[in-house]
């Protein structure tokens, strides 16, 4: 899925603008994931960000970034945070809620997840790193 997005990004110059659990389809032995849905995509411009990102979005709420709503920013850190969102719904099998999208996602919060037991420590550790990297500031997502 990372991978995709990746491409998306880089090599077709797009930007999802809707990604979310539903918009990924997990082939059936659980080793690919590819993204679907690209009705809202939009075209980037050099800077990454969309022309006039107000008049285009059309995204999904609860997996929206934080920016979106206060400033009208649309840019890849958007999907990032997204992406951010679909591997923290892989782990506690629940999907994002909007009051929880201003807070970091503790370890607290995971353990209380349906998978958190059948994870090893280090691949929990790591997949909660990678939630975190996805969904904190604006600054760090790339």
């Amino acid at each position: 899925m990372a991978c995709g997005l990746q491409y998306l990004h880089e090599k077709m110059k797009l930007l999802h603008g809707d990604l979310k659990s539903g918009n990924v389809l997990i082939q059936g032995d659980f080793k690919a994931a590819k993204l679907c849905d690209f009705g809202v995509s939009l075209k980037l411009n050099e800077k990454g960000a969309l022309c006039d990102p107000a008049q285009y979005y059309i995204g999904t709420e609860c997996w929206s970034a934080p920016e979106v709503f206060e400033e009208g920013i649309i840019t890849q850190k958007t999907d990032m945070f997204a992406f951010g969102l679909v591997l923290w719904e892989m782990i506690t099998l629940r999907a994002p809620h909007v009051d929880k999208l201003d807070s970091d996602f503790s370890s607290d919060e995971l353990s209380e997840s349906d998978l958190s037991d059948s994870l090893q420590e280090e691949e929990y550790l790591k997949a909660l790193g990678n939630v975190n990297f996805c969904i904190t500031d604006l600054f760090f997502r790339s």
